[in-house]
């Protein structure tokens, strides 16, 4: 994008913006088979048709690019910390690396660096999301609690999940155009078809004849499986 970006700067960039477009759409439509934009499967704004979403992604005189480190330092000048990003799967280098001596090393590594080196390794990113907090907040991360709520993205029903994850130990997740086979963790499908409208994690163990603290324990890693691919998020039961 940014190589298009500059070169358009150089060619249309003194123009007023209504006359930028047309031309820079004959720019782009006579680029080499070479040229990266060209290339890039993940990026297709430009081809949508409409002027507007094509002058935002080649065109906005106020766009700039940031990598994993440079969020961090423009967080960091904002007094604002990093709460995670998302997908947070999209920046666990672990995901992307098969080598166990190197998944190792990469586990040593700090957050930053860590979601720094996954973005190095898919090369697919093409925009940052993340929630920050400011830096002077109180708040901390909650810890999973009998009464809070498991919510399903978009609000789907737990039975179409568990219905996917019925009888099987893995399951594969693609974004970016990145295929990964991720274990389930166990009774899986069971603990989704129990997610629904309003049920609270206490319920959900008492339906599958567990104490809480051996629910929690089934729970953890499904729920942080989940939550990594952002589809999954967790409630309070009432406001605080």
């Amino acid at each position: 994008v940014y190589h298009v970006q500059d070169a358009l700067k150089l060619l249309v960039g003194d123009l007023p913006q209504r006359q930028q477009v047309p031309l820079a759409k004959k720019f782009v439509t006579d680029l080499p088979s070479t040229n990266w934009l060209v290339r890039n499967p993940f990026v297709g704004d430009h081809k949508l048709g409409a002027d507007a979403a094509f002058f935002d992604l080649l065109l906005h005189p106020r766009d700039r690019s940031y990598t994993v480190p440079e969020v961090d330092q423009f967080l960091k000048d904002a007094d604002l910390d990093l709460v995670t990003f998302i997908e947070p799967v999209k920046y666990d280098p672990c995901v992307f690396l098969k080598d166990k001596d190197l998944a190792k090393r990469a586990k040593n590594l700090p957050p930053i660096a860590q979601a720094s080196l996954a973005e190095n390794l898919t090369g697919s990113l093409k925009i940052h999301l993340f929630y920050v907090r400011k830096t002077t907040s109180s708040l901390k991360t909650a810890k999973i609690s009998p009464e809070m709520i498991p919510v399903l993205k978009e609000g789907n029903p737990g039975s179409a999940l568990a219905a996917a994850f019925k009888g099987k130990s893995s399951f594969e997740v693609a974004f970016d155009g990145v295929k990964t086979n991720f274990p389930l963790p166990n009774r899986s499908a069971e603990m989704a078809a129990l997610i629904d409208d309003g049920i609270t994690l206490r319920e959900m163990s008492e339906k599958m004849g567990l104490s809480w603290d051996r629910f929690r324990a089934l729970f953890a890693p499904f729920f942080k499986l989940l939550n990594s691919w952002n589809i999954l998020w967790l409630r309070a039961s009432s406001p605080e």
